[in-house]
């Protein structure tokens, strides 16, 4: 068995030797390398290039140095990814060979009479440099150039030729939204429109400005809020929804490119003239730096969505993301009011053609006393009253309606900020198992029925200190 190890060792390395003997020989044949340290094509400074015109089996594109920077030409800078381009220019300034082919016969033979890619540089000296990019060469991460200025076939390292062979899509960043550096994505984004045909009334959120009165008075109805919808209606957002929705914003990425500098006709095609979805939004990283609006429009068509960033132009294919799927049923907080115990003054009950007038006094050290219609109740008792009364939430489903001229329960916050508004609940008879709800001036959802049945049993036995339950779900 030893032996039998031994013989295919003896074979292998026979093999090993003879075809390393055969790849020398032929590369012998054909490259001869200088003692040239380094071999150079051109040495010259980045700010030396003035053009490169590349055209290969991809695509063309043009690099123009204009005013000190570089663009290229039909794609706007602001989606072009600058190192790719720098790099491009650097690779075309500062120009390495391997080696120099000797004995040319045949251009065919490197795969240079069908080049991948030529390559038209022109310095701002007036000098230019063309070279045809064929076969990667027989060495590892090698290709095979022909300098049509000094006729000679090199060896370029292909690190030096990858640009040449890129498509204009390849220049361009993926990252159509930059990508946030903070673990919170709610604290980037201070202010989101979304508006359009997908939707039926426009959607407002802002975030709280913990300096303007005004938003945290309306923020206090909802006890802690970042982020309030403003627009159809003032409320709460729902966190959790509203992360998906801004997580999709920032960072969002490109899946392809359908055209640059679009024609209103090219744009029509892809739905962006009338769009789905119409998006402003403003994002900042932190604190330290000034927001910077965005503008995006969305549309769907045969299942692919493209959108357009800040009127660009420029047309992008991009994947399901959570704001195709936007609604205002969802967006909104399904609690209606939530402030907090020690932010209301008086709690007002009313149904039965009674009203149960709850006044809180603020004892100091979160202790409170509470009288009910001027008759005092245990506070121990109220607290989890009032944990009931603003346990109310909607089922999510958007059910808009006309209230009626009657209703069953109604509930009014009376808050020791005077000038803050009041905020009201009203219940009204939604049919089967169901009330319908507004909450001040907005009538779009139900609730179950259960709970007006819990509100009001619980304020009959407050007075004679029962217990009442409370998980009215």
């Amino acid at each position: 068995m030893i032996i039998k190890q031994f013989r295919v060792l003896i074979i292998i390395t026979v093999i090993v030797v003879l075809a390393t003997a055969a790849l020398f020989l032929l590369q012998d044949k054909k490259e001869t390398p200088t003692n040239q340290e380094p071999n150079l094509i051109s040495n010259r400074d980045f700010l030396d290039v003035a053009r490169i015109r590349v055209v290969n089996k991809q695509d063309s594109m043009i690099v123009v140095q204009e005013n000190g920077g570089f663009y290229m030409e039909e794609v706007p800078s602001e989606i072009i990814n600058p190192e790719y381009l720098q790099q491009i220019v650097a690779d075309s300034a500062y120009i390495e060979y391997e080696q120099r082919i000797e004995d040319v016969n045949n251009l065919s033979d490197f795969g240079l009479d069908d080049p991948e890619s030529v390559v038209e540089i022109t310095y701002l000296n007036n000098e230019s440099l063309t070279l045809l990019l064929g076969n990667e060469g027989p060495i590892s991460n090698t290709r095979y150039v022909y300098n049509e200025n000094d006729e000679n076939v090199y060896l370029f390292k292909k690190a030096a030729t990858i640009r040449f062979i890129m498509s204009k899509n390849d220049f361009v960043n993926y990252v159509i939204v930059p990508p946030h550096e903070v673990q919170d994505v709610l604290s980037t984004i201070s202010y989101v429109k979304y508006d359009g045909k997908l939707l039926e009334r426009p959607i407002v959120i802002e975030k709280v400005d913990t300096t303007n009165e005004n938003q945290v008075a309306q923020a206090s109805s909802f006890g802690v809020a970042s982020h309030l919808m403003v627009d159809p209606t003032l409320q709460k957002v729902d966190l959790r929804e509203a992360n998906l929705q801004f997580s999709a914003l920032v960072g969002l990425l490109n899946h392809g490119i359908v055209a640059y500098n679009a024609t209103d006709s090219q744009l029509e095609q892809v739905g962006l003239l009338d769009p789905d979805l119409v998006i402003d939004f403003d994002f900042s990283p932190d604190a330290q730096r000034e927001a910077q609006r965005y503008n995006l429009k969305v549309s769907t068509i045969d299942n692919q969505s493209y959108v357009m960033v800040n009127n660009n132009r420029v047309i992008h294919k991009i994947e399901e993301e959570a704001f195709l799927n936007i609604a205002y049923e969802n967006i909104i907080s399904r609690w209606f009011f939530t402030p907090l115990l020690l932010d209301v003054e008086n709690l007002i009950v009313r149904f039965d053609n009674q009203e149960h007038l709850f006044s809180i006094e603020k004892l100091g050290d979160n202790q409170i006393n509470v009288l009910k219609n001027g008759v005092e109740v245990d506070s121990d008792a109220f607290r989890k009253f009032y944990n009931l009364v603003v346990s109310a939430s909607h089922d999510g489903e958007y059910l808009p309606f006309t209230p009626a001229t009657s209703y069953l329960l109604e509930i009014e916050f009376d808050y020791i900020e005077k000038n803050k508004e009041n905020d009201v609940v009203v219940y009204y008879d939604g049919g089967i198992r169901r009330n319908s709800v507004c909450f001040n001036d907005t009538c779009d959802f139900a609730i179950k029925d259960t709970y007006v049945d819990f509100v009001k049993n619980a304020v009959s036995l407050l007075e004679s200190n029962s217990e009442f339950p409370i998980n009215w779900e």
